[in-house]
C-alpha cells in the first residue's frame, strides 16, 4: 500500500528496466566521447533578432546627405522628440547616454533611503532577513550615521 504525501509534494521515481551490464557495447558507435562535449559552440551569444537590429544601427542610413548610420539617425530623432516635449525620448536618450539613474527604496527601518548599490555585499540571510523581518545589518547602520 502507498504511503500518501502532502499535495505538491513529488516523489523521486525510480529508474525503469534494468541498468546496462558493465562492459555493453549497445549504442557505442554513437556515443559521445569522454571529455566531448555534445554542444561543440555552445549556446549563441545573440539571439538572431539581436543580430540583426546590430547589423541594421550598425549600417547607414539610405539617401541620408550625412552618411549617418540607422543608430545615430534613431539618436537624432529620439532627441528632437525630446526638445518637443517627449518625456519618454528624454528618458531614453537620458538612460542611454548616462546609465540609469539608481532607484531609492524607502525603509521605515530607521533608514531614509537605500540605494541598490546598497545592497551589493549583503549575503543571502542577510537580504532574507531584511525582506522578511525589515533587519538590517549593524555595519549598514554604522555606514548610513556616518552619512
Amino acid at each position: 500500500m502507498r504511503k500518501k504525501v502532502a499535495p505538491g509534494i513529488r516523489r523521486k521515481r525510480r529508474a525503469r528496466g534494468k541498468p546496462f551490464e558493465p562492459g555493453n557495447t549497445a549504442g557505442l558507435a554513437t556515443r559521445f566521447p569522454k571529455g566531448v562535449s555534445g554542444n561543440v559552440h555552445g549556446r549563441p551569444k545573440y539571439a538572431v533578432a539581436s543580430q540583426a537590429a546590430r547589423a541594421l544601427l550598425a549600417s547607414p542610413i539610405p539617401d541620408d546627405p550625412e552618411g549617418r548610420l540607422f543608430a545615430e539617425g534613431i539618436c537624432h530623432q529620439l532627441g528632437w522628440m525630446a526638445l518637443g516635449g517627449d518625456r519618454a525620448a528624454a528618458e531614453l536618450l537620458f538612460d542611454r547616454a548616462e546609465g540609469r539613474a539608481p532607484q531609492a527604496i524607502e525603509v521605515s527601518a530607521g533608514v531614509s533611503t537605500l540605494n541598490y548599490a546598497d545592497f551589493e555585499g549583503w549575503t543571502r540571510g542577510e537580504l532574507a532577513a531584511f525582506a522578511e523581518r525589515g533587519v538590517i545589518p549593524d555595519r549598514f547602520e554604522a555606514h548610513d550615521q556616518a552619512k
